[in-house]
């Protein structure tokens, strides 16, 4: 034949997997097992077996939790006893949005107690809520969770998401989740006003009623709280002077007349008159003449351009 192909010889092409396997771990058989760093944020201690017991504690919490200890542990919830009636205070930075409306609602109406009576609308314990700017909700309702009223009149209908509710009035947001769990009838809003008490920030002034704050506050006089007094400040080896507003009433001061004058020409300088630190781009100017001249309710405006 003129083709060498049909010459050819047969071959074995079959795999010997236990030859290849052997020529793979011959040059491997000893080396130890060594884990690599780069694959490892920590590195291996191949003694942790003897060293069990010196691991910290919030580290074994947070490995068998599988989750992180809090920087900043506060409290979510306390009750007071003052004068025969309860004070409920609640945290909404630390419980989450639904289950502390749930509590609330059950504690306005006066459902934990023997007495209770569903026609009456003053068996309930006050119920006291702080930190409502930082309401806690888990998962991504704040986002797509919408609130909708109707005005009244043709195309009233308005609605605001949860998220920027938030920002607007976080009051609203915890009384409008306890309103929702009320029994649909004449005494929802009159127990609301009387038994609901909701603050944005993270402190109360019920301090009558002796409800403990969940943050340490502020002192009101910075002074004594640091012992900043006048007769440190009257120290010239400790304090120099940046600012005098009459230097001649200064200079013959019995206190501060001794002091090193370091004066600062910038801060009595008038603020129309300070170097610009940024301008405004030209497209803000551009949008604001375009929205002044299309939207009926800025037509007002085009009397003050100049």
């Amino acid at each position: 034949m003129k083709f060498s192909a049909f010459n050819r010889q047969e071959r074995d092409y079959s795999i010997d997997k236990d030859a290849q396997w052997e020529k793979r771990i011959e040059n491997k058989a000893d080396v130890p097992l060594e884990i690599k760093p780069q694959y490892g944020q920590i590195p291996f201690d191949k003694n942790i077996r003897n060293r069990i017991d010196e691991i910290p504690a919030d580290v074994m919490y947070s490995g068998i939790n599988n989750r992180v200890r809090d920087k900043e542990p506060q409290s979510c919830y306390v009750a007071v006893q003052n004068k025969g009636q309860t004070w409920h205070l609640f945290n909404a930075a630390r419980m989450p949005l639904g289950r502390m409306a749930e509590h609330i609602a059950l504690f306005i109406r006066g459902k934990h107690k023997p007495t209770y009576t569903k026609q009456r609308a003053d068996l309930g314990d006050v119920c006291v809520v702080v930190n409502a700017a930082n309401t806690h909700m888990t998962g991504r309702k704040k986002f797509y969770q919408m609130y909708r009223h109707h005005t009244g009149y043709p195309s009233g209908l308005k609605e605001i998401s949860m998220i920027h509710l938030m920002e607007k009035d976080p009051e609203k947001l915890i009384y409008l989740s306890v309103k929702g769990m009320l029994p649909k009838n004449n005494l929802r809003e009159e127990i609301l006003s009387k038994y609901l008490i909701v603050h944005g920030g993270p402190y109360h002034p019920h301090l009558a009623q002796k409800l403990p704050q969940f943050t340490e506050p502020e002192p009101k006089d910075f002074n004594k709280e640091f012992n900043f007094e006048m007769s440190s400040i009257a120290d010239p080896d400790q304090y120099k002077i940046v600012f005098e507003s009459d230097p001649k009433a200064m200079a013959e001061d019995e206190q501060f007349g001794k002091h090193i004058r370091d004066i600062d020409e910038e801060m009595s300088r008038p603020g129309h008159l300070t170097e610009k630190t940024h301008t405004d781009p030209k497209i803000n100017k551009y949008m604001a003449s375009y929205a002044r001249g299309s939207y009926k309710r800025f037509r007002k405006y085009k009397n003050l351009k100049k």
